[in-house]
């Protein structure tokens, strides 16, 4: 698990480079959702085009990348937290002694 949450957020990242990029430069690929064989086909989007509607083609490429971000930093906080309550786990709070509640 731990290994598929870095994956995630790897991912995540170079889809979120990959959209910065595309910002600066003005186009975008994209695959359109759809449930026809042309939808593997991938499309490109301009902001000089008017007609290639370059912002939801962008929207579409986020979500994805920040959908990657979540999935992997949800992973990985859900992995820490069962560390700390798993007592094989080096990260578990033992209690410390305290000899003198004994006494």
């Amino acid at each position: 698990m731990h290994t598929f949450s870095i994956i995630m957020l790897v991912i995540g990242i170079l889809f979120s480079a990959s959209n910065f990029r595309d910002e600066i430069r003005g186009e975008t690929t994209f695959y359109s959702p759809g449930n026809t064989s042309a939808s593997f086909v991938p499309q490109h989007a301009s902001q000089t085009d008017e007609d290639s509607n370059f912002r939801g083609a962008m929207i579409y490429n986020w979500v994805y990348a920040v959908g990657f971000l979540i999935i992997g930093g949800f992973g990985l906080a859900l992995l820490r937290h069962y560390d700390r309550l798993d007592p094989l786990s080096p990260d578990f709070p033992y209690p410390e002694d305290d000899d003198s509640s004994s006494s």
